[in-house]
């Protein structure tokens, strides 16, 4: 079993979640109108892990960073680092 210093020594690959609009600023716009309330977008997301973006479309899919359907990213939050490698991660996928 590794120790801890084993561990600690392990690459780590940093971990992106990527939010996407999918009403494109008409939700912002439409809702207060048609829901009393105001929504600020109907959100999508992606997670980027690998240099590579991984979103649900119908079926797992995975995309140049920012370049899927969705359009441009509204916004990219870090969310901290991962150990699993590519090959890990893409078996699991």
């Amino acid at each position: 079993m590794a120790d801890a210093s084993t561990a600690s020594s392990a690459a780590r690959y940093p971990v992106v979640l990527h939010l996407y609009d999918l009403s494109r600023g008409v939700a912002r716009e439409l809702s207060p109108a048609l829901l009393g309330t105001r929504l600020d977008a109907v959100y999508h997301s992606g997670i980027v892990v690998h240099g590579a973006e991984h979103y649900y479309g119908g079926l797992l899919a995975t995309e140049p960073p920012g370049r899927t359907y969705y359009g441009a990213p509204l916004e990219a939050v870090p969310l901290g680092a991962t150990r699993v490698d590519r090959g890990a991660l893409r078996r699991w996928l």
